[in-house]
């Protein structure tokens, strides 16, 4: 292996992990959604379920 071809994967395996940051949080988020803890309020589980989203979202282009 070359200097480029570990390059190459380096950046394959950083942007995965970036990917399945998002899924994994868009997993999360969701299953919030839809079993929300019963201690929220009805009007603010769209919003925390936006706000989740937004993290994960953020959190694995960080990577």
């Amino acid at each position: 292996m070359n200097f480029t071809e570990i390059i190459s994967i380096t950046g394959y395996s950083i942007e995965t992990v970036g990917v399945l940051v998002i899924a994994i949080g868009i997993i999360f988020a969701s299953v919030r959604l839809l079993f929300p803890a019963s201690t929220v309020p009805e009007g603010d589980i769209y919003n925390n379920y936006r706000k989740q989203l937004a993290r994960s979202i953020i959190l694995g282009l960080e990577f």
